[in-house]
């Protein structure tokens, strides 16, 4: 059943983009929120996720990483639209 709940949230936020193409970079600011709520648990020192703390870096390094590359691909993706949708001068 957790499954689930995470399908939700994916679909979700697919629909979404899909929707509004700004809502991307909304997007990197509530996952964000989902991983604090994920990981509230392991504060004060308390890690159960992970065996280990550095592979618990290793995913939140991960992670900023890839919600960059989103937002990078995101702006191009916007720019790209925005030149198409521009008339030609002739």
């Amino acid at each position: 059943m957790p499954a689930c709940a995470a399908y939700a949230v994916v679909w979700l936020f697919n629909f979404l983009a899909l929707r509004g193409r700004t809502f991307v970079f909304v997007e990197a600011g509530l996952n964000s929120v989902l991983l604090m709520l994920v990981f509230w648990t392991q504060a004060g020192y308390r890690l159960t996720l992970y065996p280990h703390p550095s592979i618990f870096a290793w995913v939140i390094a991960l992670f900023i990483v890839a919600e960059f590359f989103v937002l990078l691909l995101a702006d191009g993706r916007e720019r790209g639209r925005a030149a198409e949708s521009t008339p030609a001068l002739s």
